[in-house]
């Protein structure tokens, strides 16, 4: 495991100069493709967006954790999980079943189809998945796992 230290350095390598550009707008369209976070400074504002950065570290080393923009989807969250904690409890947990039921669903049935393939079902035989769901429910629990997955992903941990 990488020393704190040597974790800032890699970091600072990998930075780059901007173009001397604003950060453009964050639009009402954009909330599951892209990020906006800021940070509150006693001398300036700071626009951040990037896609996996959650903390600010100064030139002293003092860290400062980065706020979700109100518009992003995260800060949509973070706003509903501050105002209705019990709610946000709910949605979470419904949002992991959301992702973990349809995954052990499927896993034997793309398991069944694996072993349809000649060469697999060749050397290790074929396996029938205990579980024959119809396309239309599949296609539907594939899709309520994608959402869930979209709101697991906008929570700020």
């Amino acid at each position: 495991m990488l020393s704190k230290e040597r974790q800032r350095e890699r970091a600072a390598q990998r930075v780059e100069p901007g173009n001397g550009q604003p950060v453009k707008t964050f639009r009402w369209w954009q909330p599951i493709s892209r990020s906006s976070h800021h940070l509150r400074l006693a001398e300036a504002a700071y626009a951040v967006d990037v896609s996996h950065l959650h903390q600010f570290t100064s030139d002293d080393g003092t860290e400062e954790q980065l706020l979700p923009a109100p518009a992003s989807a995260e800060g949509r969250r973070a706003r509903l999980s501050s105002e209705h904690p019990a709610l946000s409890r709910l949605i979470g947990i419904g949002s992991l079943l959301m992702v973990v039921i349809p995954l052990l669903l499927l896993v034997p049935q793309l398991a069944e189809a694996a072993s349809r393939v000649p060469q697999l079902a060749k050397r290790f035989g074929t396996f029938t998945s205990p579980i024959d769901l119809p396309r239309w429910l599949n296609t539907a629990l594939g899709v309520a796992a994608g959402s869930a997955s979209v709101e697991r992903g906008s929570r700020m941990r």
